[in-house]
């Protein structure tokens, strides 16, 4: 069994082989900085080849899932340092595509930038009523391509995927349910007792079957997104040496509306 206590902007419990991983910097509403990007690559790394761990359940501390990217963090990162923020974040998203055992994103609050990558990431999506799902990354002018993208347009169509990465407007969980981007909606309260219940349910079916069923779908999404991860990942750390880009930060820390006008 893994050894998972070093990771502390997790919580990672693991009960009769389903785990519970737990976003935990709750007073920040579970940010994206540094740290959080890189525990988080670790643990789904740790959790893929724990033998004791049959099925994964993410949710978030306190009353958000995930609030996106910290933007004190983002906004004291080196230009140095975009390489290896992107290694990073390359590194998470595969190691949750190369997960062979089904992962399960209970939503119990908002669901913001990375935090949304995550979710579509995931095999099943619960979340709470009345919570969003969005990526505003444009709304930073930032090309919202973290590894998103794809899977927010197999999930909910081309249609409402480029409507909402273009604008950066959330979505409603009740919309999200109504177009197929999530499975189940439910109050907020519910949430994480229901995703546990899945889980329970695939912990206790065939294994081998199980696996291998997700596996195919890893396959057409590894097929389809051939070299778009890359390509996106790429047109997006180029945006943070934008104009817009440091306009919307320091609009962020003034709290008024970012004015764009750089081509």
């Amino acid at each position: 069994m893994a050894v998972y206590s070093d990771l502390e902007t997790l919580l990672v419990d693991v009960d009769d082989h389903v785990a519970t991983l737990t976003l935990n910097i709750p007073e920040t509403g579970n940010a994206m900085n540094g740290r959080l990007h890189e525990q988080l690559a670790e643990a789904f790394y740790l959790l893929g080849g724990d033998d004791d761990v049959y099925v994964i359940v993410i949710t978030g501390a306190g009353d958000a899932f995930c609030g996106g990217g910290d933007v004190s963090y983002i906004r004291d990162l080196h230009p140095r340092e975009y390489d290896d923020v992107f290694r990073t974040v390359r590194r998470l998203v595969q190691n949750i595509l190369s997960l062979d055992k089904p992962l399960i994103a209970a939503l119990n609050g908002n669901c913001v930038g990375v935090g949304a990558t995550i979710a579509v990431n995931s095999d099943i999506i619960i979340a709470g009523e009345g919570i969003d799902i969005m990526d505003p990354h444009v709304k930073a002018g930032i090309t919202a391509g973290d590894g998103g993208a794809l899977m927010w347009a197999l999930n909910a169509g081309f249609p409402a995927a480029r409507y909402h990465l273009l604008t950066g407007e959330p979505m409603p969980a009740e919309r999200a349910l109504q177009i197929g981007l999530i499975n189940e909606v439910l109050p907020r309260d519910e949430v994480l007792i229901r995703a546990t219940a899945i889980a329970r349910q695939l912990a206790d079916g065939p294994g081998q079957a199980i696996r291998g069923t997700k596996r195919i779908f890893a396959k057409v999404a590894e097929l389809l997104g051939a070299g778009v991860f890359e390509f996106a990942a790429e047109l997006e750390r180029v945006s943070l040496y934008s104009e817009d880009h440091k306009e919307a930060i320091q609009a962020h820390f003034e709290e008024r509306e970012p004015v764009f006008n750089h081509r």
